[in-house]
């Protein structure tokens, strides 16, 4: 019975773990997504800014 009970608190604490490794790259994932998401906005706005000289100087 203790033998049992050792062996499921042991799979118990493996599944955790890899539950925290998983939310842990999950983290990582987020986090590269929204550096990635602001560096395309940055990208953009340049684009429009641009687009508005471009606009202004030939066609005015």
């Amino acid at each position: 019975m203790e033998e049992d009970y050792r062996e499921k608190s042991m799979e118990i604490q493996q599944k955790i773990e890899e539950f925290k490794k998983r939310n842990d790259l999950i983290e990582d994932k987020k986090i590269t997504i929204l550096e990635q998401s602001g560096h395309v906005n940055q990208i953009f706005k340049q684009v429009c800014d641009l687009h508005k000289l471009v606009f202004h100087k030939y066609f005015k």
